[in-house]
């Protein structure tokens, strides 16, 4: 029984250390303009969704609407079954390393959408659907943008 139970521990062991488990990565490379946001600081969020409904509902909203409704949206759903946001806040001119995010490889196949929210003063919509991978974030005088990466040719999934 001893040697069984050491058999299958061998076994799980060596084959955790072999089967890749592939994590969908988002690589954010911020860049701010120096007269961003009227030389106001700026709340950033990258909201992943997990639902179809909620993808469509974000999809539809403008920062200020997300940045309105976001504190209710979050209590309605405390467990992230449809929605987890990450947040931050920049000011102009300040330089930002790298902003890495991982999905857990159990919930990749529950991603429906990845969303980034600028709080600009000015009027607009300053939302971006975003893919996995590397985006170059722009955050300019008026408006948020992607703009072409340095490192575009980063994996989608990474082993």
């Amino acid at each position: 029984m001893r040697r069984l139970f050491a058999v299958l521990a061998v076994c799980v062991f060596t084959a955790s250390c072999v089967i890749p488990v592939r994590t969908t990565r988002v690589r954010l490379q911020v860049q701010i303009a120096p007269d961003a946001n009227d030389n106001r600081p700026i709340p950033v969020d990258v909201v992943f969704a997990w639902e179809g409904e909620m993808a469509d509902a974000l999809e539809a909203l403008s920062a200020a609407d997300w940045f309105a409704g976001k504190a209710q949206m979050r209590l309605d759903d405390p467990q992230e079954r449809a929605l987890t946001v990450r947040e931050w806040e920049w000011v102009p001119g300040q330089v930002v390393p790298d902003v890495q995010l991982a999905v857990r490889p159990g919930a990749r196949k529950w991603l429906r959408g990845i969303f980034v929210f600028a709080d600009y003063g000015s009027e607009g919509p300053h939302r971006l659907r975003l893919e996995p991978g590397t985006a170059a974030l722009a955050l300019l005088r008026d408006d948020v943008r992607i703009t072409p990466s340095a490192a575009a040719e980063a994996p989608l999934a990474e082993p």
